[in-house]
């Protein structure tokens, strides 16, 4: 089954969502098996998981947002969304902590924290997503 690289691009906002719990359920089963992953393997679950949990609802509305402004938009802005998408995730983050934490002294301290979370486990997903399509462009599974 081939596809085009929009229908790919649309499928892989789905990966900072998918692998995280996917890889918690093989590491759980592995668990059981008395099988277990290298430490800093576990961690890097840990902390992808624990970015679903805490950033879901803004991710959602931010890949909400993204895809209606994206509709017939070619595969170049796609890939150029796709890629400043951990800017645009850090901004909305730091929007949330700051209506959630008004008030708060330490809501820049907040934000400063999870902009640099948000930019590294963002910007891992954008090398993830494009080395998935070169992978699958060499092999020839995407249309163009």
């Amino acid at each position: 089954m081939k596809m085009t690289a929009i229908q790919y691009y649309r499928i892989s906002w789905l990966l900072p969502i998918v692998l995280p719990v996917l890889a918690l359920v093989v590491e759980s089963l592995l668990g059981q098996f008395s099988i277990g992953l290298p430490a800093i393997m576990s961690m890097g679950i840990g902390i992808a998981f624990s970015a679903v949990f805490m950033f879901l609802i803004p991710y959602v509305l931010l890949v909400t947002a993204l895809l209606i402004a994206l509709r017939n938009r070619s595969r170049t802005v796609y890939a150029w969304t796709i890629a400043l998408s951990p800017l645009f995730m850090t901004l909305l983050v730091s929007l949330f902590l700051l209506i959630a934490g008004s008030g708060s002294h330490s809501v820049l301290g907040m934000s400063l924290f999870y902009a640099r979370y948000c930019m590294v486990v963002g910007y891992l997903y954008v090398f993830l997503i494009f080395l998935f399509l070169w992978i699958l462009r060499r092999s020839h599974c995407i249309l163009g």
